[in-house]
């Protein structure tokens, strides 16, 4: 049966998408084999990573999902993985790249994995819905 850890309490205003993911997903897996964080931290010899959404499923692995709280207007245009934001629509930033920052992530996880006998063959997914 599925379990999941909400690390902190949603308060901010930001946090209100991955709530909403959080919940679809806990319901969405409530019948696997799954374990499910929201907000754990990922540390690493080069930096402190925290996923939105982290889950470690019997079927599917280690899954890294990332949520971004947008409305379409707020993305000016998408250029492969990258996404334009229009002006100050995202903490200022112009440009942001959720598959990389999901990738980046299940690889800190991926790398703690390696030469781990068992683990190693453990599959790794990064989605990032849009609330």
């Amino acid at each position: 049966m599925a379990d999941f850890i909400q690390t902190e309490e949603f308060r901010l205003a930001g946090e209100e998408g991955e709530q909403r993911v959080f919940e679809a997903v806990k319901a969405a897996f409530a019948g696997r084999e799954t374990l499910g964080w929201w907000r754990y931290p990922l540390i690493s010899e080069k930096s402190v990573r925290e996923p939105d959404i982290l889950l470690l499923d019997a079927e599917l692995g280690v899954v890294i999902i990332e949520v971004k709280s947008l409305q379409l207007t707020q993305i000016s245009g998408v250029s492969g993985y990258e996404w334009n934001m229009a002006p100050n629509a995202y903490f200022g930033r112009a440009q942001i790249n959720p598959y990389q920052q999901a990738k980046a992530q299940l690889q800190v996880i991926m790398n703690t994995l390696r030469g781990r006998v068992g683990l190693d063959r453990v599959p790794g997914r990064g989605w990032w819905p849009r609330r």
